[in-house]
């Protein structure tokens, strides 16, 4: 049977080759203006759900880079905050070998104690640093200032990053990835007391917090602080029981003043005679 090609049947051939030209270049404009590949999931299923899995990988690293960054400003200002306490710590190991030193007069002494002072103070206020509005070495407790200035010693944070058993600050640095930024004052520089309320009447009684008298009358001893301990006053000699725990520079100062008054005044042997 022989099949006749019409006019009518080229005509409806020819009409539907360009309608579907027509599509594939409206489509083909759609994605050059759009800038996309896929403009709706049921253009391409898989390549949809590939491009979700990516989209969502890509967020993930930006949020690993936003993290990599805030850690990192947060050690560099950690760093910064150290070697600023180091310094501090510097100064002051060679002010108290000047104070220890025979030759030093009670002058130099009363002004090597003064700067002492303004060391504690500055390393606490080293301690006291921030980034972004939160405390380095508080632990946790990033809204709470490590140390408070002025006499009082008390660490005020917590130990989490440093005690094994809390955890600290944390940032996610990749899949599964985690680092601890944090650091704790009480690692760094103990955990004082609040100064006793009495003083040397003699040579400490402009600054309070050097040292106070062993026996001195009215003297309140706390359950924390070891005030009946004895030792002498690197500044005057006499004997003196500390009125700060914290301070570890003038317990350091005090014990190297007292074990230099004891070879000072150590008496010689005599010999003795064999019995006869």
């Amino acid at each position: 049977m022989n099949s006749r090609i019409t006019t009518g049947m080229v005509q409806r051939s020819v009409l539907s080759d360009l309608n579907s030209i027509s599509l594939k270049l409206a489509r083909t404009q759609g994605k050059a203006s759009s800038g996309k590949e896929i403009t709706r999931p049921s253009d391409n299923p898989f390549g949809t759900a590939q491009a979700m899995g990516l989209r969502q990988a890509m967020s993930a690293n930006d949020k690993y880079k936003s993290n990599i960054d805030d850690a990192t400003g947060w050690m560099d200002t950690t760093e910064s905050a150290l070697a600023s306490m180091s310094g501090y710590l510097d100064r002051a190991h060679t002010l108290i070998i000047q104070g220890a030193s025979d030759t030093a007069d009670q002058t130099s002494r009363n002004s090597i104690a003064s700067e002492i002072d303004q060391i504690i103070q500055g390393l606490k206020d080293s301690a006291n640093a921030t980034y972004a509005g939160s405390y380095l070495m508080s632990g946790t407790s990033t809204g709470v200032a490590p140390y408070a200035q002025g006499a009082d010693d008390t660490y005020k944070g917590d130990d989490a990053g440093w005690d094994p058993t809390t955890v600290g600050v944390l940032r996610e640095i990749g899949p599964g990835v985690t680092l601890s930024i944090n650091s704790v004052g009480r690692e760094l520089l103990g955990d004082g007391q609040p100064p006793m309320t009495t003083s040397c009447s003699t040579c400490c009684a402009t600054s309070p917090t050097i040292c106070a008298p062993a026996t001195a009358p009215g003297s309140r001893a706390t359950s924390r602080a070891p005030t009946t301990t004895s030792t002498r006053c690197w500044r005057c000699g006499r004997a003196m029981a500390h009125g700060r725990t914290a301070s570890k520079l003038r317990r350091i100062g005090s014990t190297r003043s007292r074990k230099r008054s004891r070879s000072s005044f150590r008496r010689p042997r005599t010999p003795t005679s064999p019995r006869p």
